[in-house]
């Protein structure tokens, strides 16, 4: 049979797929070259520090973070450049090798797919991702695509057009940076078309609003009211009054009057939102910012046989506190193995850059008077870090200005050097969430500590144009410093932050290796030093992104004894021009032996 002649849903028990292009991440030595992070089983893992320096043509120095990849061949030799056909038993890989190798293991008669030269991959992670935000976003207004303020308000006037008297009018994605009118936003842009409907649009970064007069009124929000803790209410300079903009925890004075949808149009949300997913080759996500009714929710699906993502929720940390104080059995339930799992909690050191949020060493350069937003003061990161370690469960901090992510690190260095931390740190895997403005010293102890780096390479095509205007071109060269964390061998992982950015993992593996737009600029790239090979992209995707959620045993690559998830495109990412990578095609997605796209 043809690969077309499957369908969604289909998966027999036992299928031989042949005629393919093959990546295993297990022993390919098209991952090897500058920037690779030593994929092939029996090398180094990403983390080594000795590896990284070698291939950078710099003096090799010692390990300094344990192992993690596979330590026995299962699939290819050393010098191979890749498999061509794989069997699949029982939702699992169980021979990985040539045609005749694979035919020759398989009992006669079971049946045969033909790839007809087409490349597999193993099943892809969006590592960073707010899976309900952007379910419920899909059908609100997007104003991604906004160039100027006027064409934001042009979009709530036709909705408000539509609207009953009151009804609140959602958006998402409008950036302020990208404006071509450079106009400020402000609530002035809403009152004149939307007297009667209270309105509440969240930034591109999901860290900031912008709501109308009648939305603050309805909240009682006036010149008097102060900035709560992690937040801020934007005032005009000379009134004193709210303009509209309302940043990081002060969007909490008016998002709480929003009306919240039902169970059950979150779970037809949902199940749109994961096709969507899945069609873009992902077969497994990190939820960010997670609730004990989302996990609720997916398990439904999952029990109804409907979930074709595999899912790893990182908690709130309200959420952790309320997992605490359920009984043993309950917490016990929340934590089990399986395809949707609770291993993470999520903190927030800071907010976004866009939004002058990111906490800063010094003033942002267009903007002075502030460095930022303190969502947890150095004493309470340290506490709560503390605090989900003794639980049993990895930390996972947002941290993207300079002063956040150093106060995390040292936070980190703290634990590990603590004797009554220290085996939990290393067993933990603690991650760092965006890193996006780091000291170079801060870089290096990301190595050093062992550290997991989630890092988001779509944002870098979208903030490039404008991080220089927002921090000066000194602290500009500092951000999304990919190729230096990896060489100081810190294990990256990928995601797109969605609805943030698009989750097309292609988009992102483009990014990280050439660190330019999607219109192929700068040439050369932004800060090319700083680019991943595509092998090192493609792993922090795939073999570590499993790592960071503890399933490199079982994920990650198509290898014998794993799950059988991989994904089937229509160019080999490894030898396309760079150019042509973002372009790639998802031809079909398999999830334990099962098409879901």
């Amino acid at each position: 049979m043809k690969l077309d002649d499957t369908a969604v849903g289909d998966g027999p028990p036992s299928i031989v797929f042949v005629n393919g292009v093959v990546v295993t991440m297990e022993r390919d030595a098209r991952l090897a070259g500058p920037g690779s992070t030593g994929a092939q089983t029996g090398a180094p893992r990403q983390g080594d520090a000795g590896t990284r320096a070698h291939e950078h043509g710099t003096a090799p120095a010692p390990a300094t973070v344990p192992e993690h990849g596979n330590a026995e061949a299962r699939t290819r030799g050393p010098d191979t450049t890749g498999a061509q056909a794989f069997w699949v038993k029982d939702g699992k890989f169980v021979c990985v090798g040539t045609n005749d190798e694979v035919t020759a293991a398989a009992p006669k008669g079971t049946p045969v797919a033909d790839l007809g030269g087409a490349t597999v991959l193993p099943g892809l992670t969006d590592c960073h991702l707010h899976l309900l935000d952007y379910a419920r976003g899909r059908s609100q207004l997007d104003f991604s695509a906004v160039t100027t303020s006027r064409e934001l308000t042009e979009l709530v006037a036709e909705k408000v057009r539509t609207a009953q008297p009151g009804e609140w009018i959602l958006g998402q994605g409008w950036n302020d940076a990208l404006w071509k009118d450079r106009k400020a936003p402000h609530r002035d842009l809403l009152d004149s078309v939307s007297p009667q409907n209270p309105v509440f649009l969240s930034r591109v970064d999901v860290h900031t609003v912008l709501v109308n007069s009648l939305a603050l009124k309805t909240a009682g929000v006036t010149r008097d009211t102060p900035d709560p803790a992690g937040g801020r209410v934007e005032k005009e300079p000379g009134t004193g009054e709210p303009t509209g903009v309302l940043v990081d925890d002060a969007r909490a004075l008016v998002q709480g009057l929003v009306p919240q949808p039902t169970r059950q149009s979150d779970g037809r949300a949902l199940q749109a939102a994961i096709t969507d997913l899945t069609s873009r080759g992902l077969t497994a996500a990190h939820d960010a910012m997670a609730t004990l009714e989302l996990l609720s929710l997916l398990r439904e699906t999952d029990a109804a046989g409907r979930l074709a993502l595999r899912t790893s929720l990182m908690l709130a940390f309200d959420e952790f506190e309320r997992l605490e104080a359920l009984s043993a059995d309950a917490r016990a339930d929340a934590l089990r193995p399986g395809r949707v799992t609770v291993r993470t909690v999520k903190l927030f050191a800071d907010g976004a850059l866009g939004s002058r949020g990111a906490l800063l060493f010094e003033p942002y350069s267009d903007a002075p008077d502030t460095r930022g937003v303190e969502k947890l003061t150095a004493e309470e990161l340290l506490e709560m870090v503390k605090r989900i370690l003794r639980a049993g469960l990895q930390p996972a901090v947002h941290a993207i200005g300079d002063l956040a992510n150093s106060r995390l690190l040292d936070a980190y260095e703290r634990c590990a050097a603590d004797s009554e931390f220290r085996s939990a740190f290393s067993k933990l895997r603690p991650r760092l969430e965006h890193a996006q403005l780091l000291r170079r010293g801060d870089v290096a102890r990301c190595g050093r500590l062992g550290i997991i780096v989630s890092v988001q390479p779509p944002q870098l095509m979208s903030d490039m144009s404008w991080t220089e205007e927002r921090v000066g071109p000194e602290r500009a060269r500092t951000a999304f410093l990919f190729g230096s964390l990896a060489r100081a061998g810190a294990t990256l992982v990928s995601g797109s932050d969605l609805p943030v950015e698009s989750c097309d993992p292609f988009r992102g593996i483009y990014a990280a290796v050439t660190r330019r737009n999607l219109r192929g600029e700068p040439p050369g790239g932004w800060l090319p030093e700083e680019r991943l090979s595509r092998g090192a992209a493609l792993r922090s995707y795939t073999l570590d992104a499993a790592y960071s959620s503890f399933e490199e045993n079982t994920h990650g690559s198509i290898a014998a004894g794993k799950s059988a998830d991989f994904v089937v495109i229509d160019r080999d990412v490894l030898t396309v021009p760079e150019d042509d990578i973002h372009k790639t095609r998802v031809l079909a997605t398999f999830a334990q032996g099962r098409r879901t796209a």
